[in-house]
């Protein structure tokens, strides 16, 4: 979401809507997990979670029927381009209510 326009009327939020300047500044394409690492590109804030365990107590109790070792890469990055999000709002209740459609997924 870049913006909100709120208005009084459908039209006005309409004319307002059109006077939005939106400047983009141009980044190299980071297209893969190996390129993110190289340029150090990683969401902020998020929540790391690291759990270990004890690998050999696990390969020597049996409850290990399958090792299995290699690297995995997943191409398309498809969560980040699904749809565009939109949302609609007006009132009612003559201004105490407000109502939203939102298409987040």
């Amino acid at each position: 979401i870049i913006g909100i326009v709120v208005a009084d009327t459908h039209e006005n939020a309409k004319s307002a809507s059109q006077k939005i300047q939106v400047e983009y500044e141009e980044l190299p394409a980071v297209l893969c997990i190996k390129d993110a690492l190289r340029a150090g590109s990683f969401h902020p804030d998020t929540e790391k979670f690291l759990q270990k365990g004890d690998v050999d107590e696990c390969f020597n109790s049996g409850a290990c029927q399958k090792i299995i070792e290699g690297e995995v890469q997943i191409g398309g990055q498809e969560h980040f381009y699904l749809e565009p999000n939109s949302t609609l709002i007006w009132t009612a209740d003559g201004g105490n209510e407000v109502h939203m459609i939102s298409s987040t997924q």
